[in-house]
């Protein structure tokens, strides 16, 4: 070459390499995350033999190796079209320093510059005739078009493995969700690198490769995140933008120059190239030693300095140790596969089986709702993996796996698809590990199943159960909250699964806002079989099994009216109330008497009397209006939170934390919260003459006091009643009242036990 030329390529390397960290160790995120952890059952450093590719040159290191997926290297048919030609030269040359945590090694590390760039610009003219040059039809965007790119990086669960450009807002409370002082948690893993890609590809290229990433990289370690073509648009277009800090237009590609593509595809065989990378009409000529009997520490690729003729992978400290102890066992388990598959593909990014994995704290911030529900966690983090094999049905399992099958369309982040030959062995393995030895039976044959599907529509509909009032059904919208539709559960849950998860929700699903309605094995909600449990849930089953050919469920089926009325039992309504907010639970009494729980608040937030509640903005229109109590004399309670560990407080925002509800044997709810290490259960009844609540509160933890907020208001002469604003209430159980700050008046001291303390308290109005 030409010293002219040579001085310019080493000129551009120093304008390239200026101001890029000297040294980059690959970057695997399940060894960087789990990489000393036992209990994630894979040897560390097999799973960096298999991603680094070591077997491609070396051969397989043990037969354990065979239930990772296989860790293809992008396929270079065409990809001229989608890299550029200057790209290619300078990451060829210098990939860990062009592209830090790259998985490439340096297969020119002991050359000298001018040998290494004028190699590096012969491989590149070769590589660069494949398809180029890249297309770009020049296309711009709208400055919304650019902004929805941004937000759908953010979104849909690119952050899971690649860093995020932008902070994520915090997600703690309603008061903060918008205040960008908020500061949300660090994220303390690495990413997954991402090239510049202003300076190596076209939004056009990016774009195809968005919406097939297997057909460049078909070991799905990029997945498929089921974006449609405008989507992938915006988002190829957003990130070049985001890399061209100084708004520069591309350069002209360069001409190809025919004798450097041969003098290319020679280097290509000879260094080894094909040896990892597919690329047609090519073989490789390199053969590697085999590991046995083979000083690598010392002379090979874990070496710690360059080595002649060795490819450099930059490793660190930890890796090498980790592949010089690779191994494994001879025999190949359906648990090896399923952990080594989830470790490969970076599924614990997002899920978590078994206690392992999940989003770290950081990373969980960006995971968001497509709109403002009352779903907690369960609206917008991916479910848990433990015993998914035995909670879905195999066509289902396969649907997500390969195709990015949906149910929970309020979740922002979108299950990934990463092709059948990386998934089908993990589709079969986790069905044989995770399935229950001693399922629970549904029956679903004979006459008596045959006529059971009616009583499934009662328990579904809001004289049951009441499903209805949180889950969708079959597209049409719940009466409350719109958690998953369960027109799809017959084909989408194994049976024994559902019978499990119904007669105890928490323990397959810890957290979950799903209440119990079967206690002992007897309902809760309905007198149907003698509150048989398992009869009513196997009349569930049915009556979803048939929907296409019955009846919408009672409460759910259209009418003109939709004002809830509570006839032979308490109705519980989750729903956004006025003055109260978007986490508001009412209850509606047969008595004429009915409250609201505030469940961001936590705290009764308001009572009234006469008709209960209307539903009609929650089936219709959610979000506008909030509503309001039908009835007359409505009362708000004092403010919350209502209970401090201090008669000082705070009283404004603490601890305390409000875990959800159960429906007792009247159907009454039982709210649940905590503050630090005590728990509290309340419940407020209609009291005998109908007229009044009577409000019982357990508190239960280790030996300390904490205070419960009656209000402001005036002792009535020496006695236990304390008369507020509106409201009156009674201490019938519990020790007198104390005076506490000004502005939040009347505090109990409860002294609380491990064995319990209850504490009772008439409120009339």
């Amino acid at each position: 070459m030409p010293l002219k030329t040579t001085i310019q390529y080493l000129l551009l390397a120093v304008a390239v390499l200026h101001a890029l960290p000297l040294f980059a160790s690959p970057v695997e995120i399940g060894f960087e995350r789990f990489g000393t952890d036992d209990a994630i059952g894979v040897s560390p450093g097999l799973l960096l033999y298999n991603e680094l590719k070591c077997a491609a040159c070396h051969g397989d290191v043990s037969p354990t190796q065979s239930a990772f997926p296989e860790h293809k290297a992008p396929i270079l048919d065409d990809v001229g079209a989608r890299v550029r030609l200057d790209y290619l030269r300078e990451f060829i040359a210098h990939p860990q320093q062009v592209k830090p945590g790259t998985m490439m090694p340096d297969v020119m590390a002991d050359w000298g510059d001018g040998k290494r760039y004028e190699a590096a610009d012969a491989l590149a003219h070769f590589l660069a005739s494949q398809g180029g040059p890249v297309a770009d039809s020049g296309e711009k965007l709208t400055a919304n078009g650019y902004k929805k790119g941004d937000d759908l990086f953010h979104s849909v669960g690119c952050v899971a493995c690649h860093e995020p450009v932008r902070k994520a807002q915090a997600v703690e409370s309603e008061d903060d969700f918008w205040d960008d002082s908020v500061e949300t948690p660090e994220i303390t893993l690495p990413s997954v690198p991402l090239p510049n890609f202003f300076n190596k590809t076209s939004p056009d290229a990016l774009a195809r490769f968005l919406l097939d990433p297997a057909a460049v990289r078909p070991g799905g370690r990029m997945p498929n995140m089921t974006l449609t073509e405008e989507e992938a648009r915006e988002i190829a277009h957003w990130l070049i933008d985001n890399d061209n800090a100084e708004g520069v237009l591309p350069a002209k590609e360069p001409e190809i120059d025919p004798a450097k593509v041969t003098r290319g595809k020679e280097l290509f065989q000879t260094l080894g190239c094909a040896s990892c990378h597919e690329l047609k009409g090519t073989t490789t000529s390199l053969v590697a030693p085999k590991l046995a009997g083979l000083d690598f520490a010392a002379k090979g690729c874990l070496a710690e300095t360059t080595q002649k003729d060795i490819p450099w992978f930059d490793l660190n400290d930890a890796q090498r140790t980790a592949l010089i102890a690779a191994g494994g066992t001879s025999e190949t388990t359906k648990t090896d596969l399923i952990n080594h598959t989830l470790l490969a593909l970076n599924c614990y990014a997002c899920h978590e089986r078994n206690g392992l994995g999940g989003p770290e704290p950081g990373r969980a911030a960006y995971f968001a709702e497509t709109e403002e529900l009352d779903l907690g966690d369960e609206g917008r983090l991916p479910p848990t993996l433990t015993g998914v094999g035995g909670k879905l049905t195999p066509t289902w399992l396969e649907a997500i796996l390969t195709n990015g099958g949906r149910v929970r369309p309020y979740m922002a982040t979108r299950m990934p698809h990463f092709g059948p030959d990386n998934v089908v062995p993990l589709l079969e393995a986790l069905l044989a590990v995770d399935k229950d030895p001693k399922p629970l039976a549904i029956n679903v044959t004979g006459l008596e199943a045959h006529h059971r599907n009616r009583y499934g529509r009662e328990l579904m509909g809001t004289e049951g159960l009441g499903c209805v009032s949180c889950h969708m059904l079959d597209g049409h919208k719940s009466l409350g909250i719109p958690a998953v539709d369960l027109a799809i559960v017959s084909e989408r849950l194994q049976p024994a699964w559902f019978m499990s998860y119904m007669l105890d929700p928490n323990s397959l699903r810890p957290g979950t806002r799903m209440p119990t309605f079967f206690l002992e094995r007897k309902s809760q909600g309905s007198e149907l079989f003698g509150r048989n449990a398992a009869k009513q849930i196997e009349a569930l089953w049915i009556y979803l099994r048939e929907l296409k050919q019955t009846r919408l469920p009672i409460g759910m089926e259209k009418t003109d009216d939709y004002a809830l009325t509570p006839v032979d039992h308490p109705l519980v309504h989750r729903t956004f109330m006025k003055d109260i907010g978007t986490h508001a639970i009412a209850v509606g009494f047969p008595e004429g008497i009915h409250f609201a729980f505030d469940a961001f608040g936590v705290r009764p937030a308001v009572v009234w009397r006469g008709e209960f509640i209307d539903a009609e903005s929650a089936q219709a229109n959610r979000f506008t209006p909030f509503v309001k109590p039908l009835g007359d004399s409505v009362v708000m309670l004092p403010p919350g939170p209502i209970l401090a560990s201090s008669a000082a407080g705070p009283w404004e925002k603490n601890d305390l934390r409000f875990t959800g509800y159960r429906l007792d044997a009247s159907r009454t709810p039982i709210f649940g919260y905590r503050l630090g290490g005590v728990t509290v259960e309340e419940s407020l009844r209609p009291t005998s003459n109908g007229k009044a609540f009577q409000r019982r509160l357990v508190f239960t933890g280790p030996s300390q006091t904490v205070f419960l907020r009656i209000g402001k208001g005036e002792q009535v002469e020496d006695s236990a009643t304390y008369r507020l604003a509106d409201v009156q209430i009674e201490i019938i159980a519990g020790p007198p009242a104390q005076a506490g700050p000004e502005d939040v008046g009347w505090v109990l001291p409860i002294e609380v036990t491990e064995a319990g303390t209850s504490i009772e308290q008439v409120i009339s109005w």
